[in-house]
């Protein structure tokens, strides 16, 4: 009988996480500082702009976003401030069909360039979601579609990096443009942090002794 038992173990746990569509990876990629060495495909219902559901006001605008899910309509109004020192009317906001991106374009040129880079910025109906409609439901539910890990030698690669070369993403993508129109691909990206865990139980050897 061992005079100690001792244990020894690795807790892994989610320190990040971020759910993102994949035309904002390479965004992160240059802009995003934490390390995503996990991550999931996911199926996700695809938000659209209600057409003529635009209104400015002066220290915000509102739009109606809205999912057709086998043939249940669900509409999500949202209230959107781009910056508390513009006023809202002088910014012309527009969506076309297939009204899955907001347009906005600043009539100040030089206000929208020194804060956005350009006078004009394109924003996905999905993201708008993430960002200001999650109020309308406690919890949104998608499909896992894939999990993986990148990780490397010594935490070297990237989730990101190995998305961008990843043969099974670019099918799956295919897959969800042919098979699920009312559905979109998010990715989900987890930076996980560790910690040693160690016990050392001495009751053993006092209970034998």
């Amino acid at each position: 009988m061992r005079k100690y038992q001792t244990e020894f173990g690795i807790n892994a746990y989610p320190n990040y996480k971020k759910i993102v569509s994949p035309t904002y990876l390479e965004y992160l990629e240059s802009h995003d500082s934490h390390k995503y060495h996990i991550y999931g495909i996911l199926l996700a219902p695809k938000f659209f702009i209600k057409p003529g559901s635009i209104v400015l006001y002066e220290d915000h605008f509102s739009i109606t976003l809205f999912t057709n899910i086998n043939k249940e309509y669900k509409e999500y109004p949202i209230d959107i401030r781009i910056d508390p020192s513009i006023n809202h009317n002088d910014v012309e906001i527009t969506s076309t069909y297939p009204h899955s991106i907001l347009c906005l374009r600043f009539k100040n040129r030089d206000w929208g360039i020194s804060h956005f880079g350009s006078n004009y910025i394109d924003l996905n109906a999905t993201e708008l979601f993430n960002l200001y409609g999650t109020r309308h439901v406690e919890r949104m539910r998608y499909k896992v579609l894939y999990i993986g890990q990148a990780y490397g030698q010594r935490g070297e690669r990237s989730a990101i990096e190995r998305l961008s070369s990843h043969s099974t993403f670019q099918k799956i993508l295919i897959d969800c443009q042919s098979h699920f129109p009312e559905y979109e691909i998010q990715i989900l990206l987890l930076e996980m942090n560790y910690k040693l865990d160690i016990g050392i139980d001495g009751r053993i050897a006092r209970a034998n002794a």
